[in-house]
């Protein structure tokens, strides 16, 4: 090998190092994205195998600074804590998701956005008389 080589081998190495593929959000739930850990457990349904923490970090990471999603906090339950994003683009399937850590078992639920019926659709559908 060649001095070259040996070079262009060990950037490369330095750069994945440094700079390493998202590998940690490949799986989606109508769009909105879940870590890849994730277990599907119904539709639009999944279980985290990683502790809460994980899952605020990871979605503090994932959807910060994103235009049109709006995330709160709910639910103040014993046990129970939660995220929800609000999907205000008008772009994606998803319209908001639960994140919820239930004594300490981290789920995830999506639902997709309402379909808008057309005003002559609406008057198809009603009963002549």
């Amino acid at each position: 090998m060649t001095q070259r080589n040996t070079i262009v081998l060990l950037l490369f190495i330095l750069t994945v190092w440094l700079f390493p593929p998202d590998a940690s959000a490949e799986k989606s739930c109508l769009g909105f994205k879940v870590p890849h850990t994730a277990v599907k457990v119904g539709d639009n349904r999944y279980k985290l195998t990683k502790p809460w923490e994980f899952a605020r970090k990871f979605y503090r990471r994932t959807y910060r600074g994103v235009s049109g999603i709006k995330r709160t906090t709910s639910v103040v339950i014993p046990g129970v804590q939660s995220l929800y994003y609000e999907n205000r683009n008008k772009g994606g399937r998803w319209a908001g998701a639960n994140v919820s850590d239930i004594h300490g078992t981290v789920y995830v639920y999506c639902w997709e956005k309402e379909e808008k019926v057309s005003k002559t659709s609406r008057k198809r559908s009603r009963p002549k008389k």
